[in-house]
Order: C-alpha cells, then sequence, then structure tokens
C-alpha cells in the first residue's frame, strides 16, 4: 500500500518520476526483500518443522510473497534500463516466464490441498506449464518471430485462462464452499484473485513480446556489455 501510494504520482508528473527514481530503486529493492522474507516465514510455518511433501502442501502458499520479488525486479528493471535498450524487453519476457514458473508451482500446490477434486483445477496446471515452456523458448531464441507470435497467442489464452479461473473461485465460494457468511467462504475458501495472476503475466510478457517484435533482429545479441552503459536516468 506504501509503495502503490508513493509511486502512483510518477504515472502523471514526468518532473516527479524523475526525482522519485532513488526512492523506486530502495522500494523496487525493498520488495525484492520481503518478498524473500515471506517466502522464509511461510515455510516457516509448518515445512521447516517437518520437511515433508505432506508439510510443503499444507503450509502457507510459499510461492506467493515471491510475487513482491517479481514486482521489485521489474520496478528496478523500468527505472535502470532504457525501454528502447535491445535487453529490456528481454529481461521483461524472463521475469514473466519466471512468473509463470512459480505460478505453476502455486497451481500444483494450492489444489493438492483438496486432491484436485475438480477437473477444472488442472487447467492452471497445464496453462502455467504452457506458458513456462512457451515463454522459455523465447528467451533462449527471442530473435524466432514464430516463437514470438505464437508465444503472443498463447498470452491472450493465458489471459481468459486468469478471468476463467476468477470465475469459478468466486462460484465456488458464493455457491458451494462451507460457511455462514460470504466473508467466511472468501477468507476461507478459494481464493477470488488468485487466478489473475495468469492475467497479469500474460500482459506483462506480451509488452516485452511486442517490444521484441519492434526491435531489429539480432539486436544485442552481439552487444559487448562492457561497451553500453547502464541507462540510468533514462527510463
Amino acid at each position: 500500500m506504501l509503495a502503490a501510494a508513493l509511486l502512483t504520482p510518477a504515472l502523471f508528473s514526468t518532473g516527479y518520476r524523475a526525482r522519485s527514481r532513488g526512492l523506486s530503486v530502495v522500494l523496487g529493492a525493498g520488495a525484492v526483500l520481503l518478498g524473500v522474507l515471506g517466502m522464509l516465514f511461510h515455510l516457516r510455518s509448518l515445512f521447516f518443522e517437518r520437511q515433508t511433501l505432506q508439510a510443503l502442501v499444507y503450509t502457507a502458499p510459499f510461492v506467493a510473497p515471491l510475487a513482491y520479488v517479481g514486482v521489485g525486479l521489474l520496478l528496478l528493471l523500468n527505472r535502470l534500463e532504457r525501454r528502447d535498450s535491445p535487453y529490456w524487453a528481454r529481461w521483461v519476457v524472463l521475469l514473466a516466464w519466471a512468473g509463470f514458473a512459480g505460478n505453476l508451482g502455486l497451481s500444483l500446490l494450492d489444489h493438492a490441498q483438496n486432491g484436485f477434486f475438480l477437473r477444472t483445477e488442472w487447467l492452471s496446471v497445464v496453462g502455467a506449464a504452457f506458458g513456462t515452456s512457451f515463454l522459455l523458448c523465447v528467451v533462449l531464441w527471442p530473435d524466432d518471430a514464430r516463437l514470438r507470435r505464437l508465444g503472443a497467442w498463447l498470452m491472450l489464452g493465458e489471459a481468459l485462462l486468469g478471468a476463467l479461473g476468477f470465475a469459478f473461485h468466486l462460484y465456488a465460494d458464493v455457491y458451494t464452499r462451507p460457511g455462514a457468511t460470504f466473508h467466511d467462504r472468501v477468507v476461507y475458501g478459494a481464493p477470488p484473485f488468485a487466478p489473475l495472476l495468469f492475467s497479469n503475466l500474460a500482459i506483462l510478457a506480451e509488452l516485452g513480446l511486442w517490444r521484441l517484435a519492434k526491435r531489429p533482429a539480432g539486436a544485442g545479441a552481439h552487444i559487448d556489455p562492457g561497451a553500453v552503459p547502464l541507462s540510468v536516468g533514462n527510463a
């Protein structure tokens, strides 16, 4: 909440965006630290005591806090690298890939808590697996236009999958979960907003894929990093 409040003025004021560069770096680094600490805190709730697969499934979702790490790295990337550089788009796709990899683990562990009782619960696992696989191919071969096009269409499907998952979770909380009140069913039932991570990651990946398509083929592939200064101040 604090980070959102401090960063919002930068959306509307170029001057504030320039003056708040140092603040953005601090917030990005703080988000990375917070995400790592959150993962350790979640694992400490059960897994560090028993260190079994069952403890890993039924502990607090340890992958979830890593979303802070991804957001923090994205903020650092946007403030320390020019968006027209040959590296920005590749880093964005890499961050989206890492998000889908984490989402794959989250989907497996969360839905394993009820033994994949509904077949639809496998949709998120399959979707995250495809997203992880295709984006990894784009990371490895960013100049392959066919891979980029396939990835862009797949990301559209991932965004729709996120909306569908939101509807499934909300339906389960409203109509099928036990609980005296709607508040109890949402808090202790399926998290309605969790599937929207698919949509968020898909949008992020589409931005990176679009930027990759705009740059010349092979740009950045054979550039000496020592000859290219980090573009601080121009993001």
